[in-house]
């Protein structure tokens, strides 16, 4: 008898938490898609790309609309057996509170398991690879965006141009690139002989590896000091974070 009461409840409660968990993942999974658009668009991503992203968001979704669709499932599956009566009919046969909830309390200890090990290993593994194909999408980009003489403001105060790049390389011959913060009076620019779009090792900026470069700094303040300065390999931050 207590056998079939529990699968009666939890057949009660397991349809709308599944239904709760598809709506709430899919209302994330189209906000992450609207605040992604400009990236999607602008940068003309192939629908694998945004498959690839959707997937691996899909760990930091999860994560929140498990236990949102847990809440709504048993509000759903309480609030009809309430108003069926069916819960005064099972407390005047006797049955107690801690009999009718502990087909709940089971679920809400399985489902809070399943969401500690998303937390613990799933999260941070997605968080991390997302990041990884957002900065790898960024630099290929780049990459296809620069096209020899022509000058590119991708990046706040900075505008890049490049003189040639070889058929099939991904390095630049002949890099330009001038640096003007419009709130400070410092300015600098930068040409050296080949240049490459990389990203540093945390996976966080996306940086500009110039090679035999020579570096100009001047204060528009005080334009007396000049300074020049050569680098064999010199690394300039394009984004951050």
């Amino acid at each position: 008898m207590r056998a079939r009461l529990d699968r009666y409840l939890l057949s009660e409660i397991v349809g709308p938490v599944a239904l709760g968990f598809i709506v709430y993942t899919f209302i994330l999974l189209l906000q992450f898609l609207f605040q992604s658009a400009e990236m999607i668009i602008r940068r003309g991503l192939a629908p694998s790309s945004v498959g690839k992203l959707l997937l691996l968001s899909l760990p930091n979704i999860v994560v929140l609309t498990i236990p949102m669709s847990l809440l709504f499932g048993i509000l759903i599956a309480v609030g009809r057996l309430s108003s069926d009566s069916e819960l005064i009919a099972m407390r005047s046969c006797g049955i107690s509170l801690l009999t009718l909830y502990r087909p709940i309390l089971v679920l809400s200890a399985f489902l809070t398991a399943v969401n500690s090990l998303l937390m613990i290993y799933a999260l941070p593994w997605g968080n991390h690879a997302l990041m990884q194909l957002q900065v790898d999408i960024m630099t290929q980009t780049v990459s296809q965006q620069v096209q020899p003489r022509v000058f590119v403001e991708e990046w706040e105060g900075k505008t890049l141009y490049v003189f040639d790049i070889p058929p099939g390389s991904d390095r630049w011959k002949g890099v330009f690139i001038a640096e003007s913060i419009p709130t400070t009076q410092s300015n600098q620019i930068t040409v050296a002989d080949w240049g490459e779009v990389k990203v540093d090792e945390n996976g966080e900026r996306i940086v500009l590896v110039l090679y035999n470069a020579v570096q100009h700094k001047v204060n528009l303040a005080d334009p007396g000091p000049y300074e020049v300065s050569r680098h064999k390999r010199l690394e300039l931050i394009l984004q951050d974070q």
